[in-house]
Order: C-alpha cells, then structure tokens, then sequence
C-alpha cells in the first residue's frame, strides 16, 4: 500500500468514527497523520502490539481532536441562530425582553387576567382512580364519574360550571384584596426584608445568581427567592435546589389545575403564583442558601413566608 493511500484511507476512518458519535458531522478531515504512524500502516508484515498501542493511541487523540473542530461548528452555528433570534424579535413588536427573555406580549398567558382565569378540565388530580370508585360504590362521590378503561376520574359539567364561577368569585376577591394595599406599604416591607435577610435583586436571567446551580458555588446548597408582583402589591417567597431560572420559568409554564384553583375557602383562598404569567413578575431578589447557615432550606422558607406578612404573599399557608 503506497503511503498517499495509507493515509487516505486512515482519514476516511477517523472521519467515520467521528460522524457516527457526534453533531456536527464533519465533510472533510484535517488531521495530520505524523509520519511514524503512515510507517506503521504501509508495512507489510504484520504489526506489533506496541505499535496497535501506537496506532490507537493517535486515533484516540484524532477523535478528540475532531470533537473539539466540531463542537466549535456547533457553537457558532448556536450563536449565528441565537443571533438571527434576537434581531427578528427585536424587530418585532409583539416581544419584549423580560429579565434577559423574549416574551410575546400579545399572548393571553403573559399576564393575568380574568378573561383567561379558570378554563374547564374536567380531569380531577385530587382523586386517585381507585378512590374515586370506592366513593362511587358508596354513593358519596356525586360529583365525579370513571372512565375505566384509561382508570382517569372526571368531574360532572355540572360541577365544573359550579366550580368555575367559585373561581371566579374568589379571582374577585382577591382582586379587591390588592386593590385595597397601600402600594408604598408594600414596598417598604419588601425593601427592609429583603435588606435584612439580605437578598439581592437581579436583572435578567443571564445574572450568575439566576444561572448557576447550588453545587457550582462554593458552599452554597440552595437558594431562596422573591417574585415581586408589583401591579399587585405581591410577592412570592420560594426556593430551588436547582437553579432559580430555571425555578421561575418553570412558575410562568405551569398552569394550576382547575380543580386546585381554590385552596380552602373561595373566600379567603390566595390566588396561586402559577396562575399569574410571566410579565406579572416585575422584580425578582435571590438570596444563596449556604450550608453554614444551619437551618433546613424549607425551614428558613417557612421563616421567611411567615415574617414577611401575609397580606403581601401569594404563599398558600
């Protein structure tokens, strides 16, 4: 085998084992083959187990190689989209950027409203199936039937028509409850709290605070943080072991089931945090939880929830 063949061919491979494993695929191959190995490979005899040890070792390397080209093609693709992302929004004026994230502004769930509060679902989560029938056995659950093929519990029409008005009456409450708080109240409450517990308040998402993961800060085993409802004079005092964008968004995409929109009495149930939208959450503060604090993470929550004062919390107690 002629050298210029040898180290085609071995091109051909390390090219192949790259494209098998990863994203991008490579089109072309540009590793240089030192001339020790294009040796090994035209000889004819047949090779040593040192220079296998050789020949793979220079593979190996190749393949990281290529993972490093590639892995670069994917990044700067990644950022030429993220790129072309941003100036059509910008140019949109449906979007706005929201703590370092578009949002489409003109969507019904960017903001609470009345008009989109209490949809129908008829699917119950607060009955498990097995539950259900034996209500239903002992004539107590008339409110709700089975469907026991897919073993899913479901409310009547004529609950749900009930139920949604008690929604509605108490997104009534509550709405008159904001209404009546002294907005600069509030703030001082929020600012003295938030300077004593000593929380920080950030801007957009991008802030480390926001991005990072307790174990990828020194110390740290969880954060606590606040959602400043302003519109409403309201906050919403919560913690993550994970990181706290990701918490928050996860708020802003969850909807509260229909059946768990009141919790207790329609007149006196808070509405929840995960029935306002994103553009309801006007401030944010994080505070990093550190071990030496000693206290349990959901123990310095509760503290936290019960000294802030409950007329300025979404916190169901």
């Amino acid at each position: 085998m002629t050298r210029e063949r040898a180290k085609e061919k071995e091109l051909i491979l390390l090219l192949r084992r790259h494209n098998e494993q990863n994203y991008p695929k490579l089109k072309t191959c540009s590793i240089v083959i030192p001339e020790e190995i294009i040796d090994i490979l035209c000889q004819p005899q047949k090779r040593t187990n040192e220079q296998n040890v050789t020949v793979e070792a220079f593979r190996k390397d190749a393949y990281h190689q290529l993972c490093t080209i590639s892995k670069a093609i994917l990044t700067k693709q990644q950022e030429k989209a993220k790129q072309t992302r941003e100036n059509r929004l910008s140019n949109d004026p449906r979007y706005v950027k929201h703590f370092g994230i578009w949002i489409d502004k003109t969507h019904p769930s960017a903001r609470l409203t009345r008009e989109n509060y209490a949809f129908i679902d008829s699917v119950s989560t607060l009955y498990s199936y097995e539950y259900a029938r034996f209500l239903i056995e002992h004539k107590k659950g008339e409110n709700i039937f089975v469907d026991d093929e897919k073993q899913k519990v479901f409310y009547t029409e004529k609950f749900c028509k009930e139920h949604r008005e008690r929604c509605l009456r108490n997104f009534d409450f509550n709405m008159q409850k904001f209404a009546r708080i002294d907005h600069s109240e509030f703030e001082k409450r929020l600012l003295s709290f938030a300077k004593g517990r000593k929380f920080q308040q950030v801007f957009s998402f991008d802030d480390l605070l926001c991005t990072s993961k307790p174990y990828e800060i020194e110390n740290v085993c969880g954060f606590v943080y606040i959602m400043v409802l302003d519109a409403y004079s309201q906050a919403y005092i919560g913690i993550t072991e994970s990181s706290v964008q990701n918490r928050i968004r996860q708020h802003w995409k969850k909807t509260k089931s229909f059946d768990r929109l009141i919790f207790g009495n329609e007149n006196s149930s808070v509405l929840s945090i995960d029935s306002f939208g994103p553009l309801d959450t006007t401030r944010l503060f994080v505070k990093p939880y550190t071990e030496d604090l000693k206290t349990p993470l959901e123990i310095y929550e509760n503290i936290c929830i019960r000294t802030f004062g409950k007329e300025f919390l979404l916190n169901r107690l």
